[in-house]
């Protein structure tokens, strides 16, 4: 049995980036799960899938005076996705 934090981190690791993403947003929406802990680099996922590891979902990005909370944001590249389900 692992930490919620630990199972949104495997989910992340191991399922197709859209499952991935909703659980992490479900979470953290929920509350199951803390921003910054499941950010946190956690013992075990240096390994491969790391880089897959580090979902952004929810970021605040100041936009014309307003802050807005796209569903994923890609900082490096300047992009932000927004899906309506």
């Amino acid at each position: 049995m692992t930490s919620l934090t630990r199972t949104v981190v495997d989910c992340a690791r191991r399922l197709p980036f859209a499952e991935a993403l909703a659980i992490a947003d479900s979470a953290l929406r929920h509350g199951d799960v803390d921003a910054e802990r499941l950010f946190r680099p956690l013992p075990g996922c240096t390994e491969r899938g790391r880089s897959t590891c580090v979902v952004l979902p929810q970021v605040a990005i100041r936009v014309t005076g307003k802050n807005l909370h796209p569903d994923v944001v890609d900082v490096d590249l300047r992009l932000a996705l927004e899906a309506d389900s």
